[in-house]
């Protein structure tokens, strides 16, 4: 499973709001492969780097700048940080704070500092979780599964309600003739698709089903 850690609503607030001379944002793509873990630390230093640079130019104080870099540079040598990885690393530094973040999507390499952070990738990551549902129905009934970036395919249970299958019965028409199903070519369609509707609904976070 890879690694995940989507801030949580307030978390992901307190970025957004948060402002400072001295914000510096850095994106690296990385890798959940264990042999593939140095390369990852060398695009984060390459990020530091860059970091450096930038506010090496720029005209804030030295006490800063190197309470920016200092636990960036300490996030390197974090081994509990590098056990486990995924596949883009989001680093945010400030001075007094440091927040870093692994990823399931794939991000382009970047480093910016400023008055404040880019939480624009932890947006996108929040907003779009890149996860799917699937429905497969049968005469059995029906199964939902669930596939993400950090699991494969995984069995979610589904609550049918107990007459499913009374919406599907002929019943009359007070005392009309009931029409007759369609045979040949479409032999029990419509009760197939009236199934594929009610089966569905069941399975979303709905409180009641048809």
């Amino acid at each position: 499973m890879l690694a995940s850690d989507l801030p949580d609503t307030a978390t992901l607030l307190g970025l957004i709001d948060a402002r400072h001379p001295a914000s510096a944002t850095i994106v690296v793509p990385s890798s959940p492969i264990p042999s593939e873990r140095r390369l990852s630390q060398l695009r984060l230093r390459e990020g530091i780097d860059e970091v450096a640079r930038q506010l090496a130019e720029s005209d804030l104080a030295e006490d800063d700048r190197q309470a920016v870099l200092a636990p960036l540079r300490g996030l390197l040598e974090d081994d509990e940080f590098w056990q486990s990885q995924s596949r883009s690393i989001v680093v945010f530094a400030a001075p007094g704070r440091l927040e870093a973040f692994r990823l399931p999507s794939r991000l382009e390499a970047r480093a910016a500092v400023g008055d404040r952070f880019d939480a624009g990738p932890l947006l996108r990551a929040v907003a779009f979780p890149r996860r799917a549902f699937i429905v497969r129905l049968s005469r059995e009934g029906a199964r939902l599964s669930e596939i993400g970036p950090d699991q494969g395919l995984t069995e979610r249970p589904i609550d049918l309600p107990d007459d499913l299958w009374a919406a599907l019965e002929h019943t009359t028409t007070d005392g009309q003739r009931d029409m007759p199903r369609p045979q040949g070519t479409t032999g029990d369609r419509i009760e197939r698709e009236k199934f594929s509707r009610i089966a569905p609904s069941c399975a979303s976070s709905r409180p009641t089903c048809p």
